[in-house]
């Protein structure tokens, strides 16, 4: 580790809601890398401390000057607080880049990032679980923050300036799960490009159906060109979804809803989009008019402490951007006017719950559904069922918020709740009913406890493989339990295959017994015979008879052999001819044979004997033909 790490304890200091909400960044780590200098390298620097498991804070302000593409880090908190700090890429890719799935628990906060030749701040290829806090990302000549390609984010209470080329700016979403709330969206001149605040869109999208939440931000002098007004703010394009809820948006012209928060199509599919609550700037501008979707259920985990969008306005100027503010944040928060915000806040929508799905067996016919549902700024005015798929059932009090529903046949039904509150806005959750047949009688398991098997000693201990199946189910448990047999441990009975030691001569029966997940019940046994050692073999003694002369014109003789074993029986004799010129074995498989067709000369016989043990033994004989002088 490099000598400006320093192991103590360091807060985060700061609330994180939305997606990201999950990400811990360094707070795991009591390391902490305290930057030294404002050097692109070396000890001290940035670069020198990106590493994985660390907080990194800073004991300098000012410029540092590169590029930091974060691959394969994980719970790192970098954090700009109590220093102004700047990290100006000097067109030169991406500023700060989170890259792929292994980079993960990340925390970026109170920088500002400008220059970058591509994005200021971006989330590529699978990060996820990042956080992006209290930054200000401005002049960067793609996006000043993108979100492509990750999942689980979240960006709030940063800065967003105008971006540097003719099409960039603000933000591109290309990922799944992002909250984006309380963020100041903001050209602070009319040479600045504002567009994209933010725009979410699958047709450059990895994850296929790109999807946002995004509440309570700020979305000032918007477009191509913030003189005109032209291009849009929060726009929603191609197959992606998004809520838009209680963001407070502005054009220096009369805007329209198309080009304030809306949603487009460019030849594809038209976006997603549920708006609420936004509050144009512009008299007669309805922010909420492209609604064309019902707002996307966002789980309680990632939920965001939300505002009204005149009081979430005030919020963001007071606390977007760094905890050190610059010229440059002052430039955007000073260049927003707040108009437009009544004493009366927009009516919100009610909360509705259909309760839990459920399921029932025939033949059970009949669910209760219990619904509830609340209102943040008035009352239930009424509920009502609907089906919305399914054959058959009735529903017997549709305008309550608890009904019964019968005459239910097998398969599976969803049934919807909506709810009107005192200002005519409406709600609606739905509900699964799953509907099966009767079930069926069980089948009991199979089982096989494995072949039977014979062991001699000293070998003492066998292994069992057993094998079970259960046509309507599976297998809770196996018991292998000794049914005969004097001796012999088993080592795992709860289990299929056991190993069963200290076995003594004798013969053992050992049953499996398998239950299945319904509690039927099957047994196999299996026999282990245990035999005692065989007595060392004693070889057989073989004599295969005296040696013979004989004088022509003689020329025959008989072999007489003869053989004997001290502890079995001569299973089978062989005679052979070992050397001489001529003659003829007429029996080579008895003990006695003659030999015919001598010539004058010495031959040599040999008689092999084998015992009923497979041992065998040797003798020879010679045999002497003399010419007749």
């Amino acid at each position: 580790m490099v000598s400006d790490t320093r192991t103590n304890s360091v807060s985060n200091g700061t609330t994180y809601e939305g997606f990201g909400a999950n990400a811990v960044g360094g707070s795991t780590s009591s390391t902490v890398y305290h930057v030294t200098n404002l050097n692109s390298s070396g000890p001290g620097s940035l670069a020198n401390g990106i590493g994985s498991n660390r907080t990194i804070v800073f004991d300098v302000s000012g410029t540092i000057t590169g590029r930091f593409d974060l691959a394969n880090i994980s719970y790192l908190t970098i954090d700009g607080a109590g220093q102004d700090i700047t990290i100006n890429n000097n067109v030169n890719g991406d500023g700060i880049s989170f890259q792929g799935q292994n980079t993960h628990h990340c925390i970026l906060k109170n920088i500002h990032v400008t220059n970058a030749g591509n994005d200021g701040i971006n989330v590529v290829d699978g990060a996820h679980d990042i956080v992006i806090a209290n930054c200000t990302s401005y002049g960067n000549r793609d996006g000043n923050i993108d979100v492509a390609g990750g999942y689980n984010v979240t960006v709030q209470y940063c800065i967003i300036g105008g971006g540097a080329a003719g099409w960039s700016g603000g933000m591109l979403i290309t990922a799944s799960n992002v909250s984006i709330h309380h963020n100041l969206f903001s050209p602070a001149t009319p040479n600045e490009v504002g567009e994209r605040c933010p725009m979410v869109h699958s047709n450059y999208s990895p994850v296929g159906n790109p999807n946002a939440d995004i509440r309570n931000n700020v979305i000032w002098r918007f477009g191509r060109n913030n003189a005109t007004g032209s291009g849009y703010g929060v726009n929603v394009a191609y197959r992606a979804a998004a809520n838009a809820v209680n963001n407070y948006v502005y054009t220096p012209v009369t805007a329209t809803a198309s080009n304030g928060v809306t949603t487009s199509a460019y030849g594809e599919p038209q976006g997603s989009l549920y708006a609420s609550g936004n509050v144009s700037g512009n008299a007669g501008t309805d922010a909420n008019g492209s609604t064309n979707h019902a707002e996307y259920p966002i789980p309680s985990q990632y939920a965001v402490t939300m505002q009204d969008a005149c009081t979430a306005a005030s919020l963001v100027l007071a606390s977007a951007g760094p905890s050190q503010r610059n010229s440059v944040d002052m430039g955007y928060v000073n260049g927003v006017t707040i108009t437009g915000c009544s004493t009366t806040p927009p009516n919100q929508n009610p909360i509705v719950n259909a309760g839990a799905d459920q399921s029932i067996t025939l033949p059970n016919n009949s669910v209760t559904l219990t619904g509830n549902a609340s209102d943040p700024d008035g009352a239930i005015a009424s509920y009502a069922w609907t089906k919305v798929s399914g054959s058959g059932g009735t529903i017997s009090s549709p305008s309550t918020a608890t009904t019964e529903i019968t005459g239910l046949t097998a398969g599976t039904y969803v049934f919807s709740l909506t709810v009107t509150d005192n200002h005519g806005a409406t709600s609606s959750d739905n509900v699964t009913v799953t509907v099966n047949n009767s079930t069926p009688s069980n089948t009991p398991p199979t089982v096989n406890a494995g072949g039977d098997q014979t062991i001699t000693l000293p070998v003492n201990s066998v292994t069992l493989t057993g094998t079970a199946s259960d046509p309507d189910g599976s297998i809770a448990s196996y018991s292998w339990t000794k049914v005969s047999g004097s001796g012999g441990t088993i080592s795992s009975p709860g289990a299929a295959t056991t190993n069963i030691a200290g076995l003594t001569a004798g013969t053992y029966v050992f049953r499996l017994t398998v239950t299945d997940d319904q509690g039927a019940t099957a047994t196999d046994n299996v026999t282990v015979t245990v035999i005692n050692s065989q007595p060392t073999n004693s070889p057989p003694n073989a004599n295969a008879g005296a040696d013979q002369t004989i004088t022509l014109p003689t020329t025959a003789v008989r072999l007489t052999g003869s053989g004997s074993d001290p502890d079995g029986t001569i299973i089978s004799y062989t005679w052979t001819k070992v050397s001489g010129i001529g003659g003829v074995i007429t029996s080579p498989n008895s003990a006695s044979t003659d030999v015919v067709g001598l010539a004058i000369g010495t031959y040599v016989f040999r008689l092999t004997i084998t015992d009923n043990s497979g041992a065998t033994d040797t003798d020879e004989v010679t045999i002497i033909v003399k010419n007749v002088f």
